[in-house]
C-alpha cells in the first residue's frame, strides 16, 4: 500500500516535516516522483552502515551504478548492491554517504565513470550524484529474456511486490506476473506502463 507524506504523516502521528526528513533519509521505504514522496507501507526500509565497504562490494556498487542495472553481480552480492542503491537514492546526501562507503584510501576504480562516481563522492557533489543515480535503463528490450531480467532486477532496487507495481501502473497483479514470466503481454501499451512504473524506460519492447 502506498501513501503520501501527508497520509503517512497522519498515519504515524507525526509531522509532514519528519516523515520527509524520513524518507530523504532512507529510514521508510519511499520513493520521489517528482517533488512529491511515495511510502510504500508494506516495504522494508534500506539497512545500511556507514563504515566502509570491502573492496569487492565498493566495486559491486559502483558497477552497479555506473552500468545502471544488476548484471554483473549475483545471490547475496546483487542483493546488497540493489539495497545500498537504493539507499544512495533516498539520501539527501548521497555523496557523503558513498564517501563514507568508499572509505578514506579507496581501492582504484577500475573504470573512468567509476572513477568520476567515487571523485564525485569525496568532492561532496550530490548534484552530480543524483542525476546519475537517477538515470534509468533505455535498452531495446524487444528479447523478452532481458525484459524480464530488467524488469526483476527494477522491481528488486525499488523494492516494488507486483501488486505495489500494477497499482502503480494502472494494471493487474497478474499482468506483472505474465511479464515476468513470460517476457511480453498482448497489449503493448500495458506492457510501456508496468515498465515506466518499475523506473524503466525501453527503447522498444516486444509486441
Amino acid at each position: 500500500m502506498t501513501l503520501t507524506i501527508a497520509e503517512y504523516a497522519e498515519s504515524e502521528g507525526i509531522s509532514q516535516q519528519r516523515a520527509r526528513e524520513l524518507a530523504r533519509a532512507g529510514k521508510i521505504a519511499a520513493r520521489r516522483t517528482g517533488r512529491a514522496w511515495e511510502i510504500d507501507t508494506e516495504a522494508s526500509p534500506p539497512r545500511f552502515t556507514h563504515r566502509p565497504l570491502s573492496a569487492q562490494s565498493l566495486n559491486d556498487l559502483l558497477t552497479v551504478i555506473a552500468d545502471m542495472n544488476l548484471d554483473s553481480v549475483t545471490g547475496v552480492r546483487k542483493q546488497r548492491a540493489a539495497e545500498r542503491l537504493r539507499g544512495l537514492r533516498a539520501s539527501e546526501h548521497p555523496a557523503a554517504l558513498l564517501a563514507q562507503w568508499a572509505g578514506r584510501t579507496p581501492e582504484r576504480a577500475d573504470r573512468a565513470h567509476q572513477r568520476a562516481i567515487l571523485r564525485a563522492a569525496q568532492l561532496g557533489r550530490d548534484d552530480y550524484l543524483k542525476l546519475v543515480l537517477a538515470e534509468v535503463d533505455s535498452d531495446d528490450l524487444t528479447d523478452p529474456k532481458l525484459l524480464k531480467k530488467r524488469l526483476r532486477d527494477a522491481m528488486q532496487v525499488n523494492q516494488l511486490r507486483a501488486d505495489t507495481l500494477a497499482e502503480r501502473a494502472g494494471a493487474t497483479t497478474e499482468d506483472v506476473k505474465q511479464l515476468l514470466s513470460r517476457g511480453r503481454l498482448k497489449n503493448y501499451g500495458r506492457t510501456a506502463r508496468i515498465l515506466r512504473a518499475a523506473g524503466l524506460r525501453p527503447g522498444a519492447v516486444p509486441r
